[in-house]
């Protein structure tokens, strides 16, 4: 990939550029965010200690989304092919929008139902699966972890589709189940985009890939500075939404959703602790964790937010490792 300037890759400028807007969006839509009076509003059920967060400023994923439009668009109109991961990021991020803007009209935290937003989930990726088939992108060749990235597995293209979709739906979940301490979807996301990067940068192939790596990842380490503890913004729906989906969508163009299991541990462990704790509970009666996602449990545990945040963040960069090693 050719330098910005003699010196500068592309990807690290486009990373620097994402970062400085997202950093400087901030500092305007926040307080923006407060004037319309987009606050949060905290569930009844919840943990008694996140009332005092009532009111603090919700859709703040678009701090990051919008250097996806300010510097991914001049991008793609000088030909990089990113186009469509920028794409479905922020059709998921629209999603998440309408379901924040429900939560803060209504204020209450239910949003649009949760079948209308997995069909509406469900439609985005099966629309991404298409592009890229019609792309020509081989999308069927998985890679499988430890084998690495040129020794890709052969399936049936309707299988690989039909996993794409389920990949597509358990991430925008997980990331968004994720989203329930300051910093912590943020902060994991990161990680898993960073380690997608580094898995990218050995092949040419995935020079695109790489790029909207740098791009997202500059845009949310621009949106942390505004939500680690104690946060002064959440991303909400607007924001988790659109991580989980253009994590899922690296994966599947790059034939490496398998890989994204094993990078995104933490994701399908907050899943999985959900669907754990209902399926247990309605069959006996009682419950497995204090509270689900287990990030939660932790809290009820007695954990302070900043030691959920690095214990998970450091769970993630030691799979993120673990998973550049099994691709190359």
């Amino acid at each position: 990939m050719s330098p910005v300037f003699s010196f500068i890759p592309l990807p690290v400028f486009v990373f620097i550029l994402a970062f400085v807007i997202s950093a400087m969006s901030g500092l305007f839509l926040i307080p923006l965010l407060q004037r319309l009076k987009m606050g949060q509003v905290v569930r009844e059920d919840g943990l008694k200690s996140h009332y005092k967060k009532n009111g603090t400023p919700t859709m703040g994923g678009l701090i990051f989304l919008l250097p996806l439009v300010l510097v991914g668009i001049p991008l793609v109109l000088l030909g990089y092919p990113i186009l469509s991961f920028i794409m479905v990021t922020l059709a998921c991020g629209a999603v998440g929008f309408a379901d924040d803007w429900l939560k803060v009209v209504k204020k209450h935290n239910k949003g649009i139902s949760g079948k209308q937003k997995m069909l509406s989930l469900g439609i985005i990726a099966a629309l991404f699966v298409l592009w890229t088939v019609l792309d020509k992108t081989q999308m069927n060749a998985i890679v499988i972890p430890f084998v690495g990235v040129t020794k890709p597995f052969l399936v049936p293209l309707w299988l690989a589709a039909g996993f794409s979709v389920f990949i597509f739906l358990a991430f925008t979940n997980g990331v968004n189940l994720t989203d329930g301490v300051d910093g912590l979807a943020g902060s994991t996301v990161l990680v898993a985009v960073t380690a997608f990067g580094v898995i990218f940068s050995f092949g040419v192939a995935f020079d695109g890939l790489r790029l909207f790596c740098a791009l997202l990842a500059g845009g949310i380490l621009g949106y942390l500075l505004y939500n680690l503890h104690p946060a002064k913004v959440f991303m909400g729906d607007t924001g988790s939404l659109p991580l989980g989906g253009a994590l899922a969508a690296l994966a599947i163009a790059s034939g490496m959703p398998l890989i994204l299991i094993l990078l995104g541990g933490v994701f399908v462990l907050e899943d999985l602790s959900v669907m754990l704790q209902v399926f247990w509970f309605k069959r006996t009666g009682k419950r497995i964790f204090r509270m689900a996602p287990i990030h939660h449990h932790f809290e009820m545990s007695g954990w302070k937010e900043n030691k959920i945040v690095l214990v998970f963040t450091a769970t993630g960069i030691l799979l993120a490792v673990l998973a550049i090693l099994s691709a190359v």
